[in-house]
Parts: C-alpha cells; sequence; structure tokens
C-alpha cells in the first residue's frame, strides 16, 4: 500500500485498528481507503490488437473468455 503521506499512514493504521475491533463500519474504513492511500490506476485488459500485434481467432476467443471469467470473479467479491 502506498500513502499520500507519512501523516496519513498514522491515519490509517489507526482505522485499520478501529475497524478490526469493530469500532466503525466497512463503509467509514472504505472512506478513510480513499482518503489515505494513493490509488493506484486500473490497467488495461489485453486484447488481441495489444498483444504481440496478434488478431487470431483463438487468441480472441481467449480473450473474450478471460474477460467472462474475471467479470464472473469480480460479481461475485461484491
Amino acid at each position: 500500500m502506498k500513502y499520500k503521506s507519512e501523516i496519513y499512514e498514522v491515519v490509517h493504521q489507526d482505522a485499520v485498528a478501529n475497524f478490526e475491533v469493530g469500532a466503525i463500519s466497512e463503509t467509514e474504513m472504505r472512506e478513510f481507503d480513499e482518503m489515505c492511500l494513493v490509488q493506484e490506476p486500473e490497467a488495461e485488459r489485453p486484447t488481441p490488437d495489444t498483444v504481440n500485434g496478434s488478431k487470431s481467432p483463438k487468441f480472441s476467443l481467449f480473450c473474450r473468455y478471460t474477460d467472462r471469467i474475471i467479470d464472473t470473479i469480480t460479481r461475485n467479491m461484491l
């Protein structure tokens, strides 16, 4: 985890301790995460056009299948 500053790191660690003992809710913990942590940009998913310039039908099918698996896993985690 990367913190915005040393002060944010201390604040976040205190929030984590409070969350672990049930003093703050999960929603409040997420707010502390947003406030204190540096947001990493999301990586783009590979497509047939971006990986080695390949446009083979098999690779295209693989990408669609992989995206479907990732979407299913993501939905089940929420």
